[in-house]
């Protein structure tokens, strides 16, 4: 192509482009570079991210401790895989270690150590009350489907840790 003098050359207005973008970006105030800009809203954008997993995660915990609290009579009769049923008392503990450690995730208010708790419940409950060791199929089936989630709830509270 044969640009005239007074014409821009694809360059000029990809520059013109670049600095419209950076100062609609920017919103008057004083320029940033486009890498920090970006380094910037890829931060905000991971934290945002991290805050609303750890809401969603959390939330499973509380919504499952409010439902064993609200069936806790028929949850303290419950027997343990090996045949002995917990005391009272250790139940609601339990119970309660759900529904503080989800809010506590939730909330962010100690999420590590909220996440700490919900690993030991979820390792006591797994071993407790879904060793699939103990059971022959079909009935093993879904122990090792609990197993499974259970172990990648205490990886999820692992990255819970790590992250804050």
């Amino acid at each position: 192509m044969n640009y005239g003098q007074n014409s821009p050359s694809p360059s000029d207005l990809g520059a013109n482009v670049a600095a419209i973008v950076a100062f609609c970006l920017t919103s008057g105030r004083p320029r940033r570079s486009l890498a920090r800009q970006t380094q910037v809203f890829a931060v905000t954008t991971s934290l945002v991210l991290i805050a609303i997993g750890r809401v969603l995660i959390g939330a499973l915990f509380v919504i499952a401790a409010i439902q064993n609290l609200i069936n806790l009579k028929q949850r303290v009769t419950i027997p343990t895989n090996y045949g002995f049923v917990l005391p009272p008392p250790v139940t609601v503990l339990g119970f309660a270690v759900q529904l503080l450690g989800g809010l506590s995730v939730v909330l962010g208010i100690y999420p590590a150590w909220g996440a700490a708790a919900l690993i030991v419940f979820l390792v006591l409950a797994t071993g407790l009350f879904h060793n699939a060791l103990l059971f022959k199929k079909p009935e093993r089936d879904n122990h090792v489907y609990l197993v499974t989630v259970n172990t990648a709830l205490a990886g999820a509270m692992l990255l819970i840790i790590a992250l804050g």
